[in-house]
């Protein structure tokens, strides 16, 4: 197929305008590997001759913005000439899985007030001076009968329900989720004893983020077997049935893992107001996605 040939459908400008750099853009348009990216009429033709997989990486690299080209795809279905390529094209969209205990909502400091409430005359552990993931096997350390009085704080009525936000969590995930090349999920786990849990914990979601992240709740005990490109959580070992999970583990900073070394160790994001990191995670998972698209299609 000639050049020219390419060029007659051709009715919309060219995907790859639009904040790309003028050395990219003249390699794109150029290059005798040529490959077009149009729009015509809400579909996606692509058109691949030599090597289209070293051309379109080194666009990428070249772009200072490369979620552009990932919003500008997202949404489009693919040429059926290309049969192959649409399942994975349509995917180009980033999924966030959430946590919601420790990440979004504030169990520590919650449990702590509801513990003191409860069992005055007990011990307790400030949050600053918890360390460990779970709160029952630090209590048990002091007397070992307080293990049990750990879960009948969080195993009774309205503790999940009374959990307040983590600060800046609402507003941060509301923002991800707003972005056209973001999917943010909440993917939590519940405790054993769920009599009340798993009910709270779709009402809190419905109370602070509302009924469109309550039909993107996913509850499960092995967070392994979900797909997802990044799971921002606080538990610093998250193991399953599945090995090698879909998604990258972001730790997500508390008092209770901040002393914690785990093998292999995550990226850590150190509170939602660390934006930068935030920033930083998203971009480079963006691009390692697109790369992992291209490879696909060779």
């Amino acid at each position: 197929m000639s050049p020219d040939l390419l060029l007659q459908p051709m009715t919309l400008r060219t995907i790859a305008h639009s904040d790309i750099s003028e050395f990219s853009r003249k390699n794109l348009t150029s290059s005798a590997a040529t490959v077009q990216f149009t729009l015509i009429h809400g579909l996606f033709n692509l058109y691949s001759i030599m090597n289209f997989t070293r051309l379109f990486c080194k666009l990428l690299l070249n772009t200072a913005r490369p979620q552009t080209l990932c919003t500008r795809i997202q949404t489009i279905r693919l040429k059926s000439t290309l049969p192959h390529l649409s399942s994975v094209m349509m995917s180009t969209n980033l999924r966030i899985l959430v946590d919601m205990d420790g990440v979004l909502a504030d169990f520590e400091g919650h449990f702590l007030k509801r513990y003191q409430e409860k069992y005055p005359r007990e011990p307790y552990i400030n949050v600053a001076d918890r360390h460990g993931f779970y709160l029952n096997e630090q209590y048990a350390k002091i007397k070992p009968e307080l293990k049990d009085l750990v879960f009948s704080v969080y195993e009774e009525a309205g503790f999940f329900l009374d959990l307040p936000p983590i600060a800046g969590a609402l507003e941060t995930v509301k923002e991800l989720d707003n972005m056209n090349d973001i999917d943010v999920f909440i993917c939590t786990s519940p405790v054993q004893k769920y009599t009340h849990c798993v009910t709270e914990k779709f009402q809190w979601i419905d109370k602070y983020l509302g009924n469109d992240f309550v039909t993107r709740m996913v509850l499960t005990r092995d967070k392994t077997v979900v797909s997802g490109d990044l799971l921002i959580d606080d538990k610093p070992n998250i193991t399953g049935a599945e090995k090698n999970p879909s998604w990258e583990h972001i730790l997500f900073t508390t008092p209770p893992n901040s002393r914690i070394q785990s093998n292999p160790s995550p990226r850590r994001l150190n509170g939602w107001h660390d934006r930068d990191s935030l920033n930083r995670i998203i971009e480079s998972k963006r691009k390692e996605k697109f790369v992992k698209i291209i490879e696909c299609q060779n």
